[in-house]
């Protein structure tokens, strides 16, 4: 609004009615004609100039975009689908990445074993900067299991009960790999004869803000599941169908099957060069592999 004269001018439709106004205790109303240009709110005549001018933005009519609409939904080709230009214009994985990769991982695994490994016998699962925690908390259960257990088929077979309490063991005992998890954030829940204990570090990525009681029992069970290492034996139980998933999946694939038909085929999960034939838990790909099957994640186009 602009004040003159004591006089506070107010732009308002055709038929509007200010809400507003002094001079001399009398309210006044200014009328004046706008544009109205729908999201982008109204518009004064000479602001309407200004903007469409040749050189500005211009503008388009509703009807021209309604018309490329329809013709979208029908199936033409407009070139006007913002959606099929990102995924156009967007770069995806590439031939060269994907040949770099397996020489990248041994690069990556070679230096594991010369610095973490022989510094304090276990690894840095994640870091929790790609997000969100649930990555970390699937990648350090993964790990424990493979720290324990060695292989798909030994961790399917276990009972939830004693893996918990091996578990639980590995954390109680090593601090190192403790401080490794509770340090970025994601908290450790052990459960003991019913009774549960938090292991934690001064920040909790899960939950942000909110005191933590142990006693809610539907809001730990989304914590644990969204962003904490959960070592009670129902969450045991849970990896253990998730093994033994795979675990049939991997004897789904034909023995002699050579094809490019399967992704990961037996020789991926290393089923032919493990110990009386085992798969080793590798957490990266297994964390992976329950991406794309479990929450149905798959990436990509085919």
């Amino acid at each position: 609004h602009d004040e003159r004269g004591g006089t506070r001018y107010t732009r308002v439709g055709p038929a509007g009615v200010s809400d507003s106004g002094d001079n001399g205790g009398h309210a006044e109303t200014l009328k004046a004609v706008y544009v109205d240009t729908g999201e982008n709110g109204q518009f004064s005549v000479d602001e309407f100039v200004a903007i469409s001018t040749v050189g500005q933005m211009e503008f388009v009519t509703p009807e021209e975009i309604a018309r490329n609409l329809i013709a979208e939904v029908r199936g033409a080709n407009t070139g006007k689908d913002v959606i099929d230009a990102l995924n156009i214009a967007c770069m995806g994985p590439t031939y060269r990445a994907g040949f770099v990769r397996s020489y990248l991982l041994d690069k990556l695994r070679r230096l594991q074993d010369e610095f973490e490994l022989k510094d304090d016998g276990t690894l840095a699962m994640a870091f929790e900067v790609l997000g969100p925690p649930r990555l970390s908390k699937l990648l350090y259960e993964a790990y424990l299991l493979k720290l324990a257990y060695g292989s798909v088929e030994s961790a399917s077979s276990a009972d939830p009960a004693r893996m918990s309490a091996a578990l639980s063991g590995l954390i109680e005992t090593n601090l190192s790999l403790r401080k490794k998890i509770v340090s970025i954030g994601i908290p450790i829940l052990l459960e003991t004869a019913g009774r549960l204990r938090l292991l934690r570090g001064r920040d909790v990525a899960i939950p942000k803000k909110i005191a933590i009681d142990l006693a809610d029992a539907d809001a730990v069970d989304a914590w644990a599941d969204a962003g904490w290492v959960d070592l009670r034996p129902a969450n045991m139980a849970k990896w253990s169908q998730r093994m033994t998933a795979l675990q049939r999946e991997i004897a789904l694939i034909p023995a002699s099957e050579s094809s490019s038909r399967y992704v990961r085929d037996r020789d991926f999960w290393g089923g032919a060069g493990g110990t009386a034939g085992e798969s080793p838990i590798d957490p990266g790909e297994i964390v992976g592999w329950l991406f794309n099957t479990e929450d149905q994640g798959e990436r990509g186009r085919d």
